[in-house]
Order: C-alpha cells, then structure tokens, then sequence
C-alpha cells in the first residue's frame, strides 16, 4: 500500500471542499452574525453633534508691546475657559433646572470637546450622548453660555489688566515720591542744588542712558510674552511641541554689542564715510544678517501648511525675535556705557556723587510714570469700548442616527469576516480529517480496483422503496432498493457493482463471497443484502448467509425467525434446514441463529469448511456478511476460507490507519481481496452517468 497521496488540487476541489464543509460555514456565518446582532442589540447607542462659535480674537497681541493688547484672549484661553469646571458647572445647572440629575458634572467633562477650526477664527464644540434630544439642549446650552460669558471674560480681563496698571502706577508714584523727598532733603542738608558745568552733560547722559534702559527692560518683558502668546498661537494651529533655541544667539549679542560701543567711540573720532565707520557698520550687519538666517532656519521651517493665519504668526514670532535679540544687544551696549561712565566718577566728590545718584532716580522714575500713565489711560479707554468677542455661526442639530454603533456596517463586516472564517475552518477541518475521502483515494491506497460506488440513500428513495414494498404485501426493509428495481441512483450503484463483480468473476471464479469492513456502523449489511438481491435479479441462485455471530442483523431486514441458522449448522445441524425462503425469486437466507458463547473458535472449525462447500454445491453465488474485520478475527477467519473478499470502505468515515488495518489483517490470512466497496460517495463523484440517463 501506498504511503503518501499527493493530489494536485483545481478550483472546483476548494469549491468542493467548501461544499463539504458547508454545515461548517453556515454555521460560522449564523453564530458570529448572531452574536454581533446581540451586541448591536445591547449596546447603548452613541450620537454625536455640535456647533461653532467665532471669536474675534484681537491680534494686536501680535503687532504691538501694548500690556492690555498682549494679555488679551487667544483661541487657547477659550478652549480652556470651556472646558473648565467652573464654566462646565454652570452648564449643568442650568441643564438640571428643568429635569434633575439629567446631566452630571463628570459626563459633561468626558462627553464635551472643543476644537479650533483650521485657518479660520472658529472654535467647534462637539457632544456625544446617548440621548439625542438631552445632547442637543447640552451643547446649545454651553454655546449660549460661552457667547454672554465672553464679554463678561473680556471685561474681567480688561479689569484685570487695569487694575494690573494702578497698582504699578501706585508703586512708581510712592517711589517717586521717596526719590523727591530724598533729594529735597539731600539738598537741604547738603546745600548742593546743582553740578558743576562740566558734569551736567556727564549727567544727563547718564540719566539718558538709564532711561533708555529701562523703557527698554519693559519692552523686553512684553516681547517675551509676546513669544510667548504666539508660541500658544501656534500650537493651537498646528500642534506644535516647541521651538528649538538660537544657538550662539549669546556670542551674537556679545560681540554685537562691542561693535555697537566701537562705532559709538570711533563716530566721536571720525565722520562720514571714514574706512573704520563702513568697517565696523559692515560687522554689525553681518552679525545680524547671520542672526536672522538663524531665526529663520528655527522658525520660519515650523509645521507645513498653508494656513495664511499660521503663516502670519510664523512670520511674526520671526520679527519678535529678531527685536528682541536687537533690544538685548543695545541693553548691553547701555550697559556697558552706564558702567564705563559710573567708573569715572570715582574721583567726583561725594557730595556731588550722592546728587548725582538720587537726580539721576528721580528722572528716571518720572519718565517711566508718565510712560506708565499713558498706558494706563490707552488702557481705560479699550476697557470702555470692549464689546463681546464672541458670536454663534451654527447652533447644534438633533441627531438622527447614532455614530455607534454603525449596526449596518457592523453586520456586514460580520458577515464578510465570517464568511471568511467559515471557509477557513472547512479548510481546517480538511486539513484535520484524515479519513479517505474518495474513491480514487481508495484505489490507490489499497492498489485494488474499485468495484462499486454506494451513496448515501436519498430519504426520497427510501420513500419510494416503502411504497412498492407495501404495495406487494412483503415485509422486507425499505433500504432494500434493489427489490423495488426503481430508477434511482443508489439503485443503479448496486447494478453497477453487480456488473463489476461479475467481470471480476470471470477471471477470478469466485462463488463464494465475504463483504467486510474496517469500523461498525457503516452499512455493510445493507450492501450485502442489496447486493445479492441485484445479482437474485438476473436469474443467479444466491444464499446469503449471517456469520455475523455477535450482532446479527439480516434477519430484521428480511423480517425473518432467527430462532435456528448458521449456528447450528456449525453445531452439526442439517443445513438444508437452516435456510429461509424469501418472498424474493432465487434468494434464500441462512440467519446467524442463536448466539455462541464463542464465535471465533466455530467459524475457524472445520464444520464451517463443509457449510461452505455445500452451499457453494446448491448456489450460483453465496455472500457472507460478517463483523467488522478489525473488531474481531471473525472476518480474518471467513476470509481464509472463501473465494474472495470484498473490502467495504466508507468514505470520509473511517480513518484511513483503520482502513489499511483491517486490509493489513485480511492479507496476513492470504485473503483473495479482489476489489473495493466504497459507501457514502457524493453523488457528484458518482460522475455524469446517473445524470445523462435520468436515474436522478
């Protein structure tokens, strides 16, 4: 016997398998469809909806160094301010007014979401909810809110701001006042009321200078919040992590910074376009032309949109800091001057240092008052005409259909993916069987001819079969097809066979037959039985006789006393009468008889040698059925002794191991096994015969 079957495998074989397995992936498509349907069924459904509010967002914040401009709002700020617990928590109230507990603090935390609209001054506020109607009046409701609270904010920051100024107003004026009252009682102590002529002009350089530095200061601070404000900007836009730094920036301001007191020094010397002005103003360009390439390379390179708004803050966080690396590096210049020139006064009597230091406060302080009051009015009069910053573009609508679950989608992608499993566990139960599973099979494995093909009998044939049974009165069993010589398929088979067997006759001159098997419950004596009813058929005196002394089964099919039979025979009994007439023309049957305590030892007497030559003497043709040839040496025994054997194979049932057992043990006892019985075959294996000729 063969010990590998290898078989090239077209697509009408997938199909085929897919066929065979279609219980498989029916039943993988119902259970998973299934299931995915309960889950839809039992899941809370979730809607979305939301709406859009503008802001008009001031964008001095950008273009000025104004206090009040650069702490106005930005997109940021609102979003936060919405999602704040202070603002959500008025929400709720409101909501909870007409129905309790209807919405919770917590649910409008997880459930609310707020996002800027790309390119534009939009924000978009977004609900999910299970509940249509409640997420409708929940997202409308924190609309309405944000757009009367956002004038209220505004004014809360324009108060802010002011009252951020008059503290500061009030600090420099209590310290103008000290510096006042110090220098008014210096002067009367001292009697010193002014400088000598030539230190007026040191003087007032020096007050010049601090000046300078100190509006300076202040404009440093409020370009750095500036920055600061369009870094936020910018990351609202694009979700930016942060900006790498100007590396070298500080060697820049240094050596800057030198040059810028070395132009001062060699202005006083030379004028015009003396060779070491244009040298040292080359310098100075150079440096901050490279500055500026550097800026660039770190800012201008952020994100990759179009967005003109994210270009435009690109552009001015660039000019941000390009001035304010040009305000640090003049703060140092004044610096440096301030140092140089308060070094010199160490030979300046002390009376006149001590006047100079507090005259030099004194102005200092007053010029930054009156720069604060300025701002301070510029400041009341935005806070005066402050209107709101917000409007509604787009309440919210009721949603109609939930966002999840997507039940339609869900059941598709179930039904695709189950689809799609089925097959792959047909494919792996395929993989799995190691049953033989066709005839072809069977002939190779076992390198016999296959001398019937046996489907499994149509319950519309057995249907058929009992009518005519009924009809002329016997009493057999419906699965005798071949009695009722109907035209069907399972019928034909059994003709087939007959054919078969008789060409194998021919050649082999068997007249007395063993059909056995490797498993029980495989319809072997069903096969036997309509077997020799088909050859009775042809005018071939047949007896058929039960040696299966453990589950006999014949006489129920042919409805026969199986008081007496093969038993006794083997016991010495009389065989002629041992065998049963049937109401079927040139078939007899000789039933198993009563059961033997031991089987094995009267089928292998030599009693049961002389049975089979006197039945072979009275009969055309004598057909043994036996126990399953693995079960038991029964069949081992009776296979010694006949003619020849015919192996019962049932496809995609037996285990092809047990098959090649039971073949194994019919050889070891030198059995004439001259062909194959295969039962269970599908009808499509059966080939086109049955179908041209009209037998299905």
């Amino acid at each position: 016997m063969k010990e590998e079957i290898r078989k090239e495998f077209s697509l009408h074989d997938y199909f085929h398998v897919i066929e065979k397995r279609l219980v498989t992936v029916i039943s993988t498509i119902v259970i998973v469809v299934g299931l995915v349907a309960l889950f839809n069924w039992r899941q809370i459904p979730t809607y979305v909806t939301s709406g859009k509010v503008m802001v008009e967002r001031a964008r001095s914040v950008i273009q000025s160094l104004n206090v009040m401009q650069s702490l106005l709002l930005s997109l940021n700020n609102y979003i936060e301010i919405i999602k704040s617990r202070k603002f959500l928590g008025k929400v709720v109230d409101k909501i909870n007014e007409t129905e309790p507990g209807i919405v919770t603090l917590e649910d409008l935390q997880d459930k609310i979401s707020v996002s800027p609209v790309p390119g534009t001054d939009l924000l978009e506020i977004k609900g999910l909810g299970s509940d249509p109607k409640v997420l409708k009046m929940t997202v409308d409701t924190v609309i309405d809110f944000f757009v009367r609270d956002s004038e209220e904010v505004q004014g809360d920051v324009a108060r802010g701001n002011l009252e951020y100024l008059k503290n500061q107003l009030d600090n420099l004026e209590e310290q103008l006042r000290t510096s006042e009252r110090d220098l008014r009682e210096f002067q009367q102590r001292e009697k010193v009321y002014s400088l000598p002529k030539e230190m007026e002009q040191f003087h007032q350089d020096l007050i010049r200078w601090q000046s300078e530095k100190t509006q300076l200061d202040m404009e440093l601070e409020l370009t750095e919040k500036a920055i600061e404000s369009l870094t936020s900007e910018l990351k609202t836009y694009a979700g930016m992590t942060g900006l790498g730094g100007d590396k070298g920036s500080n060697s820049m301001e240094s050596e800057l910074s030198a040059l810028e007191r070395e132009y001062a020094t060699a202005s006083k010397l030379y004028k015009g376009k003396h060779p070491k002005l244009i040298e040292v103003r080359q310098k100075i360009s150079a440096i901050k032309k490279s500055f500026q390439a550097i800026a660039s390379g770190n800012y201008l390179a952020i994100g990759g949109t179009n967005d003109p708004i994210f270009n435009e803050l690109k552009t001015q966080l660039l000019q941000k800091k390009i001035d304010i690396f040009n305000m640090r590096v003049k703060r140092n210049s004044l610096e440096e001057l301030i140092k140089d020139k308060s070094s010199s006064l160490e030979n300046v009597p002390e009376k006149n240092l001590v006047y100079v230091r507090l005259s030099r406060k004194l102005s200092v302080t007053e010029k930054i008052y009156s720069s604060l009051l300025q701002k301070f009015n510029e400041a009341q009069i935005q806070a005066s005409s402050m209107t709101s910053k917000a409007r509604v573009v787009d309440y919210s609508r009721e949603p109609k259909e939930p966002i999840m679950p997507n039940k339609k989608l869900n059941l598709f992608i179930a039904f695709v993916a189950s689809i799609i499993t089925g097959i792959g566990f047909a494919f792996l139960k395929e993989h799995l069987d190691k049953s033989i599973k066709t005839s072809e099979e069977a002939k190779i494995i076992f390198e016999r001819p296959v001398l019937g093909l046996v489907p499994q009998f149509r319950s519309s044939e057995l249907k058929e079969s009992r009518k005519v049974i009924e009809k002329s009165k016997i009493f057999i069993s419906p699965s005798l097809l071949t009695y009722s010589e109907l035209n069907t398929m399972s019928s034909e088979s059994f003709r087939t066979m007959r054919t078969n067997i008789l060409y194998a006759n021919d050649e082999n001159q068997v007249k007395t037959l063993l059909l056995t098997n490797a498993q029980a419950a495989a319809g072997k004596s069903t096969v036997v039985a309509n077997i020799a009813i088909s050859f009775a058929q042809i005018d071939k005196r047949v007896l058929v006789v039960d040696a299966d002394l453990r589950k006999p089964i014949m006489h129920k099919l042919f409805n026969l006393d199986n008081s007496m039979g093969l038993t006794n025979a083997l016991l010495g009994a009389d065989i002629e009468g041992l065998i049963s007439r049937t109401s079927i023309k040139n078939l007899d049957i000789m039933t198993s008889g009563p059961l033997p305590p031991n089987p094995s030892e009267l089928l292998a007497s030599s009693r049961m040698v002389e049975v089979i030559e006197i039945c072979k003497a009275n009969y055309d043709l004598v057909i043994f059925d036996s126990p399953p040839v693995i079960a038991v040496t029964d069949a081992a025994v009776i296979a010694s002794k006949v003619d020849g054997v015919l192996y019962l194979v049932s496809l995609r049932r037996v285990a092809r191991k047990q098959a090649e057992k039971g073949m194994e043990l019919l050889e070891n006892v030198n059995a004439n096994v001259f062909g194959v019985v295969c039962n269970f075959v599908k009808e499509r294996e059966l080939g086109g015969y049955y179908y041209r000729y009209g037998y299905i």
